[in-house]
């Protein structure tokens, strides 16, 4: 019998979702957000190997409705490929004016084809119901731990948690989204200026 594992396991909302399908009914840009969004994530999907042969050394991603779960091996490779899966998810989804919250954590998850279930996957959630309050992407204490360990192995993991993690005045480690966008904007053309700013509005929109 198949036993859990002990994976990376993240547990991804996306905000808003729920009421976009709503408005595409009546809506023609709500139904192209709609259709854009979905077709973001299946193509990130596509990218991941699903074969039972290769599922346990790679990360995996089922998304079902408004929510992704995704998982990786306890290791350092595989745990930032989950972290900037969800960076990349990120930046194609809030161009249509959609923005995510979520959980990562390490624990005792189960993953075959396009089945993922676990105690990993009920902490991931509850942390994302209890503790995230904004749109960001945020750390368990012990997934941070970790991603601490593999930062102290290496100094490229150490630059990777440096850069993409930072911790907000409530003490959650969370995952800095715009990391990428702050680099374009070392050298920036109108274009790239009028992107970040339309990104950063959005957030902030969705937290006032």
């Amino acid at each position: 019998m198949t036993q859990y594992e002990t994976m990376c396991v993240a547990f991804v909302d996306i905000l808003g979702f729920s009421e976009r399908i709503r408005e595409s009914e009546s809506d023609d840009q709500s139904f192209v957000r709609v259709v854009s969004a979905l077709t973001e994530i299946e193509m990130q999907a596509e990218g991941l190997p699903n074969q039972p042969g290769e599922i346990h050394d790679s990360i995996h991603m089922v998304n079902f409705s408004d929510s992704l779960i995704i998982s990786a091996p306890v290791n350092p490779k595989s745990f930032w490929k989950l972290v900037l899966t969800i960076s990349k998810i990120f930046s194609k989804l809030v161009g249509n004016g959609v923005l995510l919250r979520g959980a990562i954590t390490v624990g005792p998850h189960y993953r075959r084809d396009r089945v993922a279930f676990g105690p990993s996957v009920i902490e991931a959630y509850r942390l994302e119901q209890e503790s995230c309050v904004w749109p960001r992407v945020m750390l368990s204490k012990n997934a941070n731990n970790y991603a601490q360990k593999f930062a102290k192995k290496d100094v490229i993991y150490e630059k990777y948690y440096r850069n993409y993690f930072k911790q907000h005045e409530d003490g959650v480690v969370y995952l800095d989204y715009f990391i990428d966008y702050r680099r374009i904007m070392n050298d920036p053309d109108d274009d790239d200026i009028k992107l970040y700013e339309g990104k950063m509005n959005l957030v902030k929109a969705s937290i006032e």
